[in-house]
């Protein structure tokens, strides 16, 4: 997960690409990947979630 108030980071790295302060977008990804933490999450026990991916899987075969 990335940073806790990512809409208005993507905002202000998005003024920050219009006012050429960042190069463009691919830029300005670095420049947040570079300045928080990322917080990775697995899954666990996903046995009720793989049986509801069956069921929907079925619905789409209909």
């Amino acid at each position: 997960a990335g940073p806790t108030e990512a809409t208005a980071v993507g905002n202000l790295m998005t003024q920050a690409v219009a006012l050429g302060d960042v190069g463009n977008l691919w830029d300005s990804r670095e420049v947040v990947r570079n300045s928080f933490s990322v917080s990775e999450y697995q899954p666990r026990n996903t046995t009720a979630w793989d049986e509801a991916y069956g069921r929907f899987l079925n619905l789409l075969n209909k």
